[in-house]
């Protein structure tokens, strides 16, 4: 918080709070372009590692958010976020790219995760590889009055259907080699 002079003509006698000197104490929320980055960087990474602890500080109540889904609220985003809770370890977050428009921020990134449980992603559920992999995304994040008020994060889905893929290939072989034997 920090203290700012508001000339005496300006306060609502009805509302003002402060001593009789004039001075109001209002919260200051404006961020500059590195709390906006750093801000919008927790936020991707919560909604990877499915931490939700950080709706509370970071999001408006009424925040407009699109992950898998869309949501209109705080408790919205934070079960969206819940649910990937698992699916990523050992998350490692890196902003390629950031344009900071004022109230407006998009980030490029990219993260290399330890897939290790099941993710759904709209209809698709993408179980575990138990590897490494590096997905590659960008997150729109709107900022208002401090908090976050809209949030619309997009990756690279593939990149899992790929890992995928190639995990069923490495067991075909042993499969394969076992049923001939049998």
């Amino acid at each position: 918080m920090l203290a700012r002079q508001v000339p005496d003509h300006l306060v609502d006698a009805s509302s003002a709070s402060g001593d009789a000197a004039g001075c109001e104490i209002v919260e200051d929320r404006t961020m500059t372009p590195d709390d906006r980055l750093q801000a919008a960087t927790r936020a991707i990474r919560a909604t990877l590692e499915g931490d939700s602890s950080v709706v509370d500080g970071l999001f408006a109540g009424d925040v407009q958010a699109c992950l898998t889904t869309s949501v209109w609220s705080a408790p919205g985003l934070a079960v969206e976020i819940e649910d990937r809770t698992g699916a990523f370890e050992d998350v490692d977050l890196h902003v390629t790219r950031a344009r900071d428009l004022g109230d407006e921020l998009w980030v490029e990134w990219t993260a290399s995760v330890f897939h290790s449980g099941a993710l759904a992603v709209d209809d698709i559920v993408f179980p575990p590889t138990g590897r490494r992999t590096e997905l590659h995304g960008i997150t729109v994040v709107e900022f208002d009055s401090g908090l976050i008020r809209g949030f619309r994060q997009y990756w690279d889905s593939a990149t899992l259907l790929d890992d995928e893929a190639t995990a069923s290939e490495r067991a075909a072989p042993a499969r394969r080699g076992r049923l001939q034997r049998g």
